[in-house]
């Protein structure tokens, strides 16, 4: 079993390239990506590859999210920012984390796909499976999905959710979470 330790970024500086970072959305979720580069002092944008995803671009639900190799703008001063940090549980010998370049190698390998989905294949599984080749996603807990269906109730009026195929397509959010 792998520890995942989570430290806070304060400064564009401490960000080294091929971490995990994962920056708080609205308080309802944590967006993950890995980062291509290394942060700059006073810089606000990061070369980063992460599910990343806007509903308005896709036709069906069901190809939401889309494996991207692109700049982003984070702000440590505005933005809880955290750094993922593995380690080995003590005596444990088959869990295992590559280094930047051979995560980032991996991570590469799957630009361009598009099977996302929120609870199998979504932006922390995406960045978990490039460290250890096993998809984990420690926020998907029942704490995450009370507080997205809270916000769902409190924010969207029933004709905006849309069924799609057994799948809830929600054509809001990506302007309210700003995906």
């Amino acid at each position: 079993m792998v520890k995942m330790i989570p430290k806070r970024i304060h400064c564009m500086s401490e960000i080294k390239r091929g971490d995990h970072l994962s920056v708080n959305r609205k308080g309802l979720y944590d967006h993950h990506f890995l980062t291509l580069e290394n942060g700059t002092k006073g810089h606000k944008f990061l070369k980063v590859i992460h599910y990343s995803g806007n509903m308005s671009d896709y036709s069906s639900a069901l190809t939401f999210g889309t494996v991207k190799e692109e700049n982003i703008q984070i702000d440590p001063d505005r933005e809880i920012i955290t750094a993922i940090y593995y380690e080995k549980e003590p005596g444990d010998t088959e869990c295992y984390f590559d280094d930047p370049e051979t995560v980032i190698t991996r991570a590469m390998e799957r630009k361009g796909e598009q099977k996302y989905s929120p609870t199998r294949n979504n932006c922390e599984h995406f960045v978990t499976w490039c460290f250890l080749g096993e998809e984990i996603c420690k926020q998907l807990d029942e704490s995450t999905w009370k507080k997205i269906l809270a916000y769902l109730v409190e924010k969207l009026d029933p004709m905006n959710v849309v069924m799609i195929g057994g799948k809830i397509a929600l054509q809001r959010l990506n302007k309210q979470l700003k995906f």
